[in-house]
């Protein structure tokens, strides 16, 4: 495990973007509720991959987790527009 989040980082130091390192280090902190090192990967997969419903997944639970009350909302308007969620299922 440790070798793997090692592997992560150093494709993250090559390619910053790459969606299967940040979703994998994100998902690491958010299994050990590791919400403030998951928080900087949560924000970096809303900026390069904002409409892919894994990253929307994993964003929400940070934001229920972390009490992130700023991310739950923009979620929800993302959610919205893409029909993940509907103005029934936020009332």
């Amino acid at each position: 495990k440790k070798n793997l989040i090692e592997a992560a980082n150093q494709i993250l130091r090559d390619n910053p973007r790459c969606l299967d390192a940040l979703g994998y280090l994100a998902n690491e902190a958010l299994q050990r509720r590791d919400y403030r090192s998951a928080k900087p990967y949560i924000y970096q997969l809303l900026d390069v991959a904002p409409a892919r419903q894994s990253v929307v997944r994993l964003a929400a639970i940070y934001a229920m987790g972390a009490g992130d009350e700023n991310l739950k909302n923009l979620l929800t308007s993302q959610g919205l527009k893409l029909g993940i969620l509907t103005q029934s299922q936020i009332k």
